[in-house]
């Protein structure tokens, strides 16, 4: 266990930009493996009308937690977080509205004492700096797409 929170602490690095976690220094994706072209996501302009994203398999000799950048445009940064079967995402919050969505696999995301479920059913939104973790239940790889709204408004 104790190894696996130091894991979870070097990963706040891959946390998507906007979001502040324990620790005041971050760490690029690139120390954990060479970024592949999916990882460094695509830009708004060079995707034309419309476009299909793939979401990267897991990388089965890497880490517990996995985040790769889908699309980076102006109205959304989009992230795809793989957390293995109990695994962690620690405690941020993002400066923007998010929704987070389950593509696979349940897990509950965690505001102080509440824990909202997350599956292929449910969305959560979550206002701009609303704290908040997330984990994987113990039986469970959860594969969940993270919605960083830009320019969107909480409501």
């Amino acid at each position: 266990m104790k190894k696996q929170r130091a894991l979870i602490a070097t990963m706040l690095g891959v946390l998507p930009a906007g979001c502040s976690g324990p620790t005041a220094h971050a760490r690029p994706r690139s120390e954990h493996a060479e970024p592949r072209a999916h990882d460094r996501g695509a830009s708004a302009a060079s995707a034309g009308p419309a476009r299909s994203l793939d979401i990267p398999a897991a990388d089965p000799a890497g880490p517990d937690l996995q985040t790769h950048l889908l699309l980076d445009s102006a109205a959304v940064k989009l992230m795809s977080i793989r957390l293995r079967a109990g695994a962690i995402l620690p405690e941020h919050a993002s400066d923007l509205p998010v929704l987070i969505e389950a593509v696979a696999g349940a897990g509950a995301v965690a505001i102080g004492d509440r824990r909202l479920p997350i599956d292929a059913s449910r969305v959560v939104s979550l206002a701009p700096a609303v704290r908040h973790a997330v984990t994987a239940d113990a039986g469970s790889e959860l594969v969940l797409l993270v919605h960083h709204l830009r320019g969107a408004s909480a409501r």
